[in-house]
């Protein structure tokens, strides 16, 4: 590494402020002006709650009004005085590289509770499946899915914008024991994880922090890459549920968690403006109704976004359930979806249901990968480039 380097890096690696560094370090490595919006971020979720209901027992027009509250929680995640500068610096920039990597990883999360996971106290038994048609157009289950956003703050202290969202379905199985979580679209404005702008140790794809790499890659017969400049980044999201209910004979009140399913999503587009996109085994469920339909008028697309509402989310449920079971790209959208056990009823056959739901979503970019290759080279060479930085302030 050059004197030049190390001496433009001197005043980069004194200062010792986490976020002071941090501001320093998207010089060096520029982030995409939608990437690493975090501050004072909002998480939403919202249940979806279907009117669907079959028949009931009780006569409807005797029966006690059921409400439906749905409560949201929001997250808002002897030595000289040379040896002894270079020594500082060369920690400092060791420890910014380190937080460098780790602002290409984001995760947030929110939850919501209900006591309406059903329709009924009791159930009706009246949700069947036609035999003729094979389509159970009902469920006792009134969960009908939910919408997931994060909001980012800008401006004065009422002004926000939504960053993203994601819009799924709770489909029943054939009974009601089971029902399986379908995530269908989503929106991407900002991301919270940092995408790479442009990277000034790395114009032409070789990062200067690792010198050898000008040797290695023309022998290689690689060439140099193009010019880091991201706009996408993956995404994985974790639900999970806690239910409350009573069991055994002294009706003990007891929670029984279920383990969180992960769905993936690769390529999000990052560009400040709202991308739409949907999750690939809805994308080919969408492909696979338009083409049965004859008149090409469609009607199963469904966009998540700003104006998408639960009542939306929920209806759209019930029109995939309108489908017969033996559909092929109805069973073809079954292979995007994460089965769970459904929620007991508070008291043996009575209640509605108390559950409560958990949306995690974690951003990622493989650039923070290289950062850390960087960081660790960096490590490894430490002692020779103290020395030099020494060298050169003497």
């Amino acid at each position: 590494m050059s004197k030049q380097i190390l001496s433009a890096f001197l005043g980069f690696g004194l200062i010792g402020c986490s976020s002071v560094q941090g501001q320093l370090s998207d010089i060096v490595f520029m982030p995409n002006s939608a990437s690493d919006q975090r501050a004072e971020d909002e998480i939403s979720l919202e249940i979806a709650f279907s009117a669907n209901a079959p028949a009931a027992k009780i006569d409807p027009d005797v029966a006690e009004e059921m409400v439906v509250e749905a409560y949201s929680l929001s997250g808002f995640s002897g030595v000289s005085a040379s040896a002894k500068m270079a020594e500082i610096a060369i920690s400092q920039i060791g420890k910014t590289l380190t937080q460098e990597a780790q602002r290409y990883t984001a995760s947030y999360s929110s939850e919501a509770s209900s006591d309406a996971f059903y329709f009924f106290d009791n159930p009706s038994g009246y949700s069947q499946i036609d035999e003729a048609t094979r389509i159970r157009a009902t469920s006792e289950i009134q969960f009908a899915g939910f919408k997931f956003t994060r909001w980012i703050k800008q401006g004065s202290k009422d002004e926000r914008k939504r960053a993203m969202t994601i819009c799924a379905i709770a489909l029943p199985n054939t009974t009601d024991q089971f029902f399986q979580i379908i995530p269908i679209s989503y929106q991407m404005t900002y991301s919270k994880a940092k995408l790479i702008g442009f990277n000034m140790l790395s114009p032409f794809g070789v990062d200067i922090l690792n010198p050898w790499e000008i040797i290695t890659d023309p022998l290689t017969g690689k060439g140099y890459d193009k010019i880091p400049s991201d706009t996408d980044l993956d995404l994985t999201m974790a639900v999970s549920f806690e239910y409350l209910h009573y069991t055994g004979e002294n009706d003990e009140l007891v929670t029984t968690a279920v383990s969180p399913n992960t769905f993936d999503v690769k390529g999000l587009k990052v560009t400040g403006k709202p991308y739409q996109g949907r999750f690939s085994a809805f994308n080919k469920f969408v492909a696979d109704m338009n083409k049965e339909d004859d008149t090409g008028a469609g009607g199963y697309e469904f966009e998540c976004n700003d104006e998408t509402t639960p009542e939306q989310i929920a209806d759209y449920r019930d029109k995939i359930m309108g489908l017969p079971l033996d559909n092929f790209p109805r069973m073809r959208l079954g292979s995007g979806a994460k089965i769970f056990p459904s929620s007991p009823r508070v008291m043996g056959d009575f209640g509605n249901g108390n559950f409560m739901i958990k949306v995690e979503v974690t951003e990622f970019d493989d650039y923070g990968k290289r950062i850390g290759e960087v960081s660790k080279a960096f490590d490894q060479n430490k002692s020779s480039l103290q020395q030099k930085l020494t060298d050169s302030l003497n």
